[in-house]
């Protein structure tokens, strides 16, 4: 919850609907929706004026998120809580693989696939498809072993 003396900080610094739009996120987060419009139909706004303000908000350092395009979805991981929050790099979504080669095990944090790919020399849309799950190994030698788009037990894909 937002540490109501920091809101009322905010709420003097912010416009209205942007202070409105960082209350609604702390609620939902940390959080991941197919589509921008998915988010802005859940909190019953426009999605021009929701990607606005989490722009807005993300320069000022108050939310974190990473989107991917052509449907790869949107995830929101952090929301500043009290003046001195700051962001644990730990919590950003992230697949584990398992290096079957040397049995170690690597993580790819959302947003870096593409810098996995050059380092591996491996095609960007390749390793894409293997982190969406469309593969069951990856250049024969990596296996997802958690992702972000599943939930705790990997079950189902998770759901905002």
């Amino acid at each position: 919850m937002i540490d109501p003396a920091y809101l009322a900080q905010l709420r003097r610094d912010l416009r209205a609907e942007q202070a409105m739009t960082l209350v609604q996120i702390e609620q939902l987060v940390p959080g991941w929706w197919p589509t921008l419009t998915d988010l802005a139909e859940q909190l019953g706004t426009e999605r021009a004026t929701l990607n606005r303000c989490m722009a807005r908000l993300e320069r000022r350092g108050l939310l974190r998120r990473v989107t991917r395009g052509n449907g790869g979805g949107t995830w929101i991981w952090w929301v500043k809580r009290s003046a001195d929050d700051q962001p644990d790099a730990t919590d950003a979504p992230r697949w584990v693989l398992q290096d079957l080669t040397c049995n170690r095990k690597r993580e790819i944090i959302v947003g870096q696939e593409r810098a996995f790919a050059a380092a591996k020399g491996l095609n960007y849309h390749t390793v894409r498809n293997f982190l969406a799950g469309h593969r069951p190994l990856l250049a024969k030698r990596w296996k997802v072993l958690s992702s972000p788009l599943m939930l705790d037990d990997e079950s189902e894909p998770l759901a905002a």
